[in-house]
């Protein structure tokens, strides 16, 4: 015998419901009665620790604990049984006081024997005196006197059977209803819907999977079919927003990305849910960013108070912050609040970084204060001598000239400093123009030992020249390199003593010539190194001063070296001598011989 669709529709959900049914009340009988009896055990269990607690801390005498018991048995609605530890009961909530020596002993219960071997125990059966279904929860309690008992609570169970009986019956008269209400819609509806169903099923699904071009051609005239009109449309309009979200998400995506500003988005909880990648360049120490809070990225209590006032409310905060190991790093912060139909759903921070900015205007605020000190000193004594020239007899001729020896020393070190100022801002800039050329390096160091003879003789000083260094070129300003190398040179005479050394030297790759000029001198100590070509910085300003220096000597070779497109640094032990490295580029074409220095010429300004 064949069956119909229809049957087969009614068996199959009859068979599949009763199933269901015959499951679902093994199911339902069990977890209900595992879930509420599980809460009247947790319920017991916080009480014993409560009560535990209170008889071991409130020093009660063991002929007080009786009526402590009957009256918070009386609260709570449980027996509380107070058993010592020979399992005599001290204490009955439910039994009178007079009665309560008369009481069996407790030692044998099973919740008392497993709360002395372990400290806690429970049980479940049928009361022998009551007859009814009982918990019990016993558990060890330490009282006064260093004494200690066996605790016991005890709940009839009536009340839960009887909740879950009730919740049964109510789940057993809807799974009926719904039983015959199925068997009887089945019979009108399968026909009528599945093929409809069927179809915006398979379309739902291509739209799931990213595909909105299927349509459904035949629509029921009923709320299927309308359903169905409506689900078309949805498609569309799905399609048409989605494409327009993934374009503005891609263009949204690069703005974000590119931004030179780091972005960190915060939720209502204060937890980072988005940064892009300028805010992890500048915090590259901190993994895992997303999910943290704010002060495990920026160490700054400001932006974090800034954060948390955004997140309550408040409005834009614009602030600077610094970071990082002894403030190192400076920031122009701008938090906002974020806001969802006018609610605060977390807030938006901005970091620009301005720490070159910061830089900056130190450097400025040094150069002023030190360019103030370099003239403040010769000025004040040209005009102490000056006054005390005119004061000095027409006829001491002597003490004349050697007052006028000191004012002209020292308006030739104001000379010197004035024109070495000029020098850095033109630097600065970029009205010195030069001419970029290949140069051998035999042109540049020709004239270098001669100009320096008498300097070098006075203090018995020898400087040599690596063999071959003359064969080697460079590609940059004639004037310039030449000032470098002098002032390197004259440095390096300066502080070697007397009957020290200096070498010139150099190396090459297939790129740059490495020129270094190495004494024999004082030295510098390492935590100089890094600042010797800053303005007006002195590893030892009063010597500096008595040598004559203006202590912008070095900030010339550094900004010169970079015009020319090289690099400079320092290399020093203190008492052993110090190597200065000029890089320099090489040619493009071949250089020219010494006595053409500007064959191929390019000029440029700085």
């Amino acid at each position: 015998m064949t069956l119909s669709l229809r049957m087969k529709i009614i068996l199959s959900y009859l068979f599949l419901f009763g199933g269901f049914l015959g499951a679902a009340t093994v199911y339902s009988t069990r977890f209900l009665e595992r879930e509420l009896i599980g809460r009247v055990e947790t319920r017991m269990q916080h009480e014993i620790d409560f009560l535990g607690n209170l008889l071991h801390y409130e020093l009660i005498s063991e002929p007080g604990i009786d009526p402590i018991l009957k009256r918070m048995g009386k609260d709570l609605g449980l027996r509380l049984t107070l058993v010592n530890a020979k399992g005599a009961v001290i204490g009955d909530s439910e039994v009178p006081s007079a009665q309560i020596p008369e009481m069996d002993n407790h030692g044998g219960r099973e919740e008392v024997r497993s709360a002395i071997r372990t400290g806690f125990g429970k049980s479940h059966r049928v009361s022998a005196t009551t007859g009814k279904e009982m918990l019990y929860m016993a558990q060890k309690v330490f009282l006064p006197k260093d004494n200690w008992g066996i605790l016991r609570l005890s709940a009839s169970l009536i009340e839960v059977r009887q909740e879950i009986a009730e919740i049964l019956w109510r789940l057993y008269s809807a799974a009926a209803g719904a039983f015959v209400l199925i068997v009887v819609c089945t019979l009108w509806l399968g026909r009528r819907i599945a093929n409809p169903i069927e179809n915006m099923t398979q379309m739902v699904r291509r739209i799931a999977e990213g595909d909105f071009r299927l349509r459904i051609l035949e629509y029921p005239k009923d709320e299927i079919g309308e359903l169905g009109k409506a689900m078309d449309t949805m498609a569309h309009r799905l399609q048409t927003t989605i494409e327009k979200l993934n374009g503005e998400t891609s263009q949204l995506t690069s703005v974000f990305r590119g931004m030179i500003e780091g972005v960190m988005v915060v939720n209502e909880r204060g937890e980072i849910v988005l940064v892009n990648d300028a805010f992890k360049r500048f915090f590259p120490q901190v993994k895992d960013i997303e999910g943290q809070g704010p002060l495990a990225a920026i160490r700054n209590t400001l932006i974090t108070e800034a954060i948390r006032s955004a997140l309550g409310g408040k409005e834009t905060f614009d602030l600077e912050i610094a970071v990082g190991l002894e403030n190192s790093r400076f920031f122009q912060a701008n938090v906002v609040p974020l806001r969802i139909e006018g609610q605060a759903k977390g807030c938006i921070a901005v970091l620009h970084d301005i720490t070159r900015i910061k830089k900056l205007e130190q450097m400025r605020k040094d150069f002023l204060a030190n360019v103030s000190h370099e003239i403040r000193t010769p000025l004040t004594t040209i005009k102490g001598y000056s006054e005390t020239l005119l004061e000095l007899p027409p006829e001491d001729w002597e003490a004349k000239r050697r007052f006028l020896q000191v004012i002209v020393k020292h308006a030739d070190r104001l000379s010197s400093l004035v024109a070495d100022l000029l020098k850095l801002s033109a630097i600065d800039s970029h009205k010195v123009e030069l001419h970029m050329t290949a140069l051998n390096m035999e042109s540049l160091f020709k004239g270098l030992k001669q100009t320096y003879a008498k300097a070098l003789d006075s203090k018995e000083l020898s400087m040599t020249f690596d063999e071959g260094i003359g064969e080697l070129s460079v590609f940059g300003d004639y004037g310039s390199l030449n000032r470098i190398f002098e002032n390197l040179v004259d440095n390096a005479i300066k502080y070697t003593p007397l009957g020290g050394k200096i070498r010139v030297g150099a190396s090459t790759d297939q790129e740059w010539v490495d020129v270094t000029i190495e004494d024999t001198g004082i030295g510098i100590p390492k935590k100089d190194l890094d600042r010797v070509f800053e303005r007006f910085y002195r590893v030892d300003k009063e010597r500096s001063r008595d040598l004559g220096g203006t202590g912008l000597g070095l900030a010339i070779v550094k900004n010169l070296v970079i015009a020319n497109g090289g690099r400079v640094w320092a290399e020093s032990r203190v008492g052993k001598g110090s190597t200065f490295h000029v890089a320099l580029p090489k040619p493009r074409k071949a250089a020219p011989s010494e006595d053409t220095i500007a064959a191929t010429t390019e000029t440029t300004s700085v």
